[in-house]
This record gives structure tokens, C-alpha cells and sequence, in this order.
């Protein structure tokens, strides 16, 4: 017979051997973020059984739960099939932080109206509670008053 034969011990002794062998698989370096992660790529070998490349990234304080930017993740899951450029995660990370300040701008606002509207109903329960009530000109305003006395008597017992 002419050719190699194909033996069980054969190929026992060649899986065992590609398994100890190391693997010099080259990684590419797709891209770095603004935090100073480096993402790599590795690409799919001819004997591996997976469909897609293998991805991951390397942060710089070795810290597994790093901030990662949204485009980056998106990239390791594989819900998108190239990485994201340098201008895209720019532009990203700029509108992060216009959002972050608009929000804290709208945030001061929202305290100094809360603020405000503690005061005003403080000065309604005491309007409401004077000789307009006592004569029932309008029933809702006599309801608001029932409705502000419950809620603020211990701050009307302490004005008077």
C-alpha cells in the first residue's frame, strides 16, 4: 500500500502534539480609546472551529471593570463589523460632556424651583388660611386650604 495510513495511535500522537505546541497566532491592534485601552483582534486560524475573530482588549491598569465607550463595546460583541475611528469616538466623547453639562445646568434650575415653590406654598396655606376662608368666598380655595393645613400644620402652628 502506498501512502500514509491513517492509525488511531497516529493521530492520538498528533493531537497531542498541536495541542502542547504553542499557537503563534499574531493579534492585531484595531484601536485605542481616550481612556488608553488598547482593543485587539485575532483572526480566525484555518483548523479553529469558531465562526468570528476573537476580540478583546488589554486596559491600562490591568481593572476588568473599566469604563469602556459605547462604540468599543459594540465592536467586542460584534454588533458592528469595523472599529470605530478616531473621529467617531471624538465626537462621542464630546457629546458626552455637553449632555453632562446641560444636565447639571438643568439640575441647578430644577433645585432653585423646587426651592421656589416651597416658599410660594407656604405663603398660600398662610393667604388661604386668612379671612378669605373664614367667609368661604370659594369652595376650592377652602378645599386647597383643608388640603394645606393637613400637610402644613406644624408649620403654621409654629408661624402663629
Amino acid at each position: 500500500m502506498s501512502g500514509k495510513q491513517r492509525g488511531l495511535f497516529r493521530m492520538i500522537f498528533r493531537d497531542f502534539l498541536a495541542s502542547i505546541t504553542p499557537s503563534f497566532t499574531r493579534r492585531k491592534l484595531m484601536g485605542e480609546d481616550y481612556f488608553g485601552t488598547k482593543y485587539y483582534e485575532v483572526p480566525i486560524s484555518a483548523t479553529s472551529r469558531h465562526k468570528r475573530p476573537s476580540r478583546y482588549f488589554q486596559s491600562v491598569n490591568n481593572d476588568f471593570e473599566q469604563e469602556i465607550p459605547a462604540e468599543w463595546e459594540a465592536w467586542l460583541r460584534h454588533r458592528r463589523k469595523e472599529p470605530p475611528t478616531f473621529e467617531e469616538i471624538e465626537a462621542s466623547y464630546k457629546l458626552a460632556a455637553i449632555k453632562k453639562l446641560k444636565g447639571a445646568a438643568i439640575e441647578n434650575v430644577n433645585k432653585k424651583k423646587a426651592a421656589c415653590t416651597k416658599i410660594e406654598t407656604k405663603i398660600i396655606v398662610l393667604t388661604i388660611d386668612s379671612d378669605v376662608c373664614r367667609n368661604t368666598i370659594c369652595k376650592t380655595s377652602y378645599y386647597y386650604s383643608i388640603i394645606y393645613l393637613h400637610v402644613f400644620s406644624p408649620i403654621i402652628s409654629h408661624i402663629l
